[in-house]
Order: C-alpha cells, then structure tokens, then sequence
C-alpha cells in the first residue's frame, strides 16, 4: 500500500563517480522534509559499479532491463513507494536541496512542480548554447501554445508530483522524450502546474551526455504534435484519480 511521504527518485546508468554523493545529497534532504521517505535508484543497465556504490550510500535500488531513459523512470515510478515523487538527475548537475522548494509549492494546491534553470543561474558550460537558446525554450513554446500549460523549461529533469498521478497518465515513452510526454499528460489531466527557478550545474560524471540532440529533439517534437492532432483531449485513460492532500 502505498505510504504518504517522499520518493526522490535517481535514473542512473553509469554514473559511479557520482552516484554515491547523489544519494547523500537526496538522504540529506528526507532529513530536511521530515524523513519519511526514500531514496530510490533505478540502474539502467549500467556496466560500472553504480548499482553497488548507490546501495552503498543507502538507497534502494531496482534495476529497469530496457535501456533508456523513459524506461528507467516508469520503472521507478511503479516502484516508489511514497505518495509523492520527486525526480532528479544523477550527475550533480541539479540542486536536489531545492526539492523542499518545490514540495512547498505542492503544499500550496500545485499537483505538478518542475524546477526551471533557464530563469535561474547556469553555471559556465553546464548546458549547450543550442539547447539553452533554441532547442528547450522552442519546444516550451509549443507545449504552451498547443497544451496550454505554461511550462518554460520543459526539458528539466527536476521535478514533484503525485505518485497517483504520474501512474494515471499511462506514459509509453522509453527515451528523453518522456520529459514531454509528462507535460502533455498533465496538461490533458488538467493538473495544476508550476515551476520554481534553480541553478545549474556542470555534469560531474566525467563522460558524454547521454543525450542524443538532434534525435531526442526529434522525438520531443513529434511527440508534442501528436499529443494535439491525434485525439488531443483527455482520454478515459489519463483522467485524474482522487487525490489526497500533501500530508
């Protein structure tokens, strides 16, 4: 059954340089929300020794067998235990300390709460100049102008919400684009919806993104299109269940 509280939730696919520090950072902030909690690692087929260094650190890991990043969060969206989710990436490149920022919005009526860099400071070299200047803030256009939910980063992968929620919309994304997907659900559930300015960070890992830029870009794309054109109303499917309170 699920427990009211706190699941912040880390992809990871070879992050072990780290990993371990995400994990502290992630517990440090349970302590900060009351401590009724979890964190919860969903290794993505790594080939390094992320899953045993996150273990290590003190978070319960579960492993998504199809790689992708879309795969490893509905992973762990069916695994989480707590009543809310919060997501974050495990390179270091966002400010997990912001996430009772963000649970202090769900406390105030926000179903759905994402963590806005681009009106934040970002740190020299943390994000390419085309995704910074055309690819995110073109895409967030879209998903306001064809969704109307007023998303200004749309790509962030910091985020809070309610676990009943994120199970509702039915995601089928497997890739980055499910950071899209997520917003067209919501929008269609009629969730309400708002962002909180963060920093950036440089990626910490030491090696490529895992980012693919201009078919990911694709993907985003055709998925925010067809989220419009092909039935765009909400289906029986992605209605919202009812909802308890943040407590």
């Amino acid at each position: 059954m699920e427990k009211t509280g706190l699941t912040i939730l880390i992809p990871c696919l070879n992050e072990e340089r780290t990993i371990s520090q995400a994990v502290r950072e992630a517990l440090q902030v349970l302590d900060r929300c009351g401590g009724q909690g979890e964190v919860l690692v969903v290794d993505n087929c790594s080939r390094d020794k992320s899953a045993q260094l996150a273990r290590e650190a003190g978070a319960r890991v579960v492993s998504a067998k199809r790689r992708g990043y879309g795969h490893a969060l509905r992973k762990g969206f069916e695994e989480a235990h707590f009543s809310w989710i919060a997501m974050v990436d495990a390179d270091l490149s966002y400010p997990t300390d912001r996430i009772p920022q963000l649970f202090e919005n769900a406390g105030k009526g926000y179903d759905f709460v994402l963590g806005n860099r681009l009106r934040g400071r970002i740190e020299p070299k943390a994000m390419p100049l085309l995704n910074r200047y055309l690819g995110t803030p073109v895409l967030s256009i879209l998903l306001r102008r064809l969704h109307k939910i007023p998303t200004y980063d749309c790509n962030s992968g910091l985020r809070l919400f309610r676990k009943s929620d994120i199970r509702a919309m039915d995601l089928k994304s497997g890739g980055m684009e499910v950071a899209s997907e997520m917003l067209v659900r919501a929008a269609q559930m009629k969730l309400k919806y708002s962002e909180v300015v963060i920093p950036f960070y440089r990626d910490q890992r030491g090696h490529r993104s895992h980012l693919n830029r201009w078919q990911d870009g694709m993907r985003h794309l055709r998925l925010i299109c067809q989220g419009k054109f092909n039935g765009g109303q909400t289906s029986a499917s992605h209605q919202r269940p009812q909802q308890n309170s943040v407590n």
